[in-house]
């Protein structure tokens, strides 16, 4: 497997996660086709501009992968958009103005009176009311985002990576209210979801996006917390899979962390010891990155048993400090054979 954007780099540097945004930029899509709001001549000024300043931070800081700051994203209350803004727009979720149920996830039970409780009855999930599948009248528009950011990039000669939550983190969050979908069973839901993000990220692919980064599958936490259910796991790397489908020539990169809305620490006692093999066998990306600054670089040692069943190339990058991306065996090939629709049970 040949790599994209960072064949000739040791240690690529770039960032995760949203940029800060300019006190200037005070629009938002709240819901709206990118194509509504670009007709706000209010709106498409600062959405391009916005692009045009933050590759132009990251590229004079030095990055060799620029990104586009998630600035399709709203500024909305501790990132709420990152797992909203395709929740919004897909077909079969009911929303906030017309729910008349909160959601009954046990995920998001705080302490009343703490910042975590306040964050997510903000925050307000959407229920599920039908097939959830991509909605061609408002889709997420990710290849027309990144071409406006690449554009701006031209000049600075910088791949832009496109970042993305995975579809798997949403589904554990969101209540069934019709018979398509089991109100315990998550499996066909998140096999509807990846379905649906899988044509967005190939549709971006086939812009000429060099770099995708799908971020929080929840193989880590499963692995963690509920070991015990191995056929589920296995579920949800199928599901990944799918999910980053037909992404030839692609360099994908996988991020992961455990988690800090409003900068509010989710767990105390994480661990990738369960995960390890999983992200570094099983999925099919090529780049595996990790939150490690929080626990002080504790778990990097984790990486040594795979040292030796990496390529040559990527040992070498395994023995840089600290924080290297993890690397995947050059066995793993993406195809674009057709997907199946259900997932077999």
């Amino acid at each position: 497997m040949a790599f994209t954007a960072t064949r000739d780099l040791m240690l690529p540097a770039t960032v995760t996660g949203s940029w800060p945004r300019p006190r200037w930029y005070n629009q938002n899509l709240w819901g709206r086709p990118l194509d509504t709001a670009m007709m706000d001549p209010w709106f498409r000024e600062q959405f391009t501009d916005a692009h045009a300043v933050v590759v132009s931070d990251q590229a004079r800081a030095g990055l060799d992968i620029v990104t586009t700051g998630d600035y399709h994203l709203d500024e909305d209350v501790a990132g709420r958009s990152w797992h909203h803004y395709p929740l919004q727009r897909w077909k079969g979720l009911e929303h906030e103005e017309l729910q008349t149920a909160r959601t009954r996830s046990p995920l998001l039970s705080y302490p009343i009176g703490t910042m975590l409780d306040s964050i997510y009855k903000t925050w307000r999930w959407p229920r599920v009311v039908g097939k959830v599948a991509h909605d061609p009248k408002n889709p997420l528009e990710y290849a027309k985002i990144w071409r406006i950011t690449q554009q701006a990039a031209a000049a600075a000669g910088r791949p832009v990576k496109f970042g993305t939550c995975s579809a798997q983190v949403l589904a554990f969050f969101l209540d069934s209210h019709t018979p398509e979908y089991s109100l315990d069973d998550k499996q066909q839901l998140i096999w509807d979801m990846a379905g649906a993000m899988n044509l967005e990220l190939r549709q971006l692919a086939a812009s000429g996006c060099q770099v995708i980064q799908v971020e929080e599958p929840t193989l880590h936490f499963m692995a963690r917390y509920s070991p015990e259910k191995r056929e589920f796991i296995d579920f949800l790397v199928d599901a990944f899979n799918r999910e980053i489908e037909g992404l030839d020539n692609v360099e994908v990169w996988i991020h992961t962390c455990w988690g800090n809305p409003n900068m509010q620490k989710v767990f105390s006692d994480e661990s990738y010891a369960n995960s390890m093999a999983i992200y570094l066998e099983r999925l099919k990306g090529d780049v595996w990155t990790i939150e490690a600054t929080e626990n002080h670089l504790k778990e990097l040692p984790l990486f040594d048993a795979f040292k030796n069943s990496l390529p040559q190339e990527d040992r070498r990058r395994c023995h840089q400090p600290p924080d290297p991306p993890g690397r995947f065996p050059r066995g793993h090939r993406r195809t674009g054979a057709p997907l199946p629709q259900a997932h077999p049970r």
